[in-house]
C-alpha cells in the first residue's frame, strides 16, 4: 500500500513530531481494519477512515486519512499522539 502525504499534512505533522515513517510503522502494526468515520462532515469517495495503532518503538498513534483500496493508497489526512478517548473508541468500534 502507497502511503501519501499533501506537503500540507506533511508540514503540519512534522511540528508536532510525527514522520511518514511512524505512519508507515502504525500500519505495520495495525491488527484490525480501519474504522470508516460516518459522521457527515468527514464522508468522502473514497471512505475517510481512522485507526489507533503503535509505531516500532510503541508511540500510540492515532491515524485518519482516506483509504483507497482500488489504487492500494491511503492518502493521511491527520495523525496525532493518541489520546485515551482515541484508545476508548478505537475500541467501541466508532467514532
Amino acid at each position: 500500500m502507497k502511503i501519501t502525504l499533501s506537503k500540507n499534512v506533511e508540514a503540519k505533522l512534522s511540528e508536532i513530531g510525527i514522520l511518514k515513517q511512524d505512519i508507515e510503522e502504525a500500519l505495520y502494526y495495525l491488527d484490525e481494519s480501519p474504522i470508516e468515520d460516518e459522521r457527515s462532515e468527514h464522508r468522502t469517495i473514497p471512505s475517510t477512515v481512522w485507526f489507533v495503532s503503535t509505531t516500532s518503538d510503541e508511540r500510540p498513534l492515532f491515524v485518519a486519512g482516506i483509504w483507497d483500496e482500488e489504487n492500494e493508497t491511503f492518502t493521511v489526512r491527520t495523525s496525532r499522539d493518541a489520546s485515551d478517548k482515541d484508545f476508548e473508541r478505537w475500541e467501541n468500534g466508532k467514532w
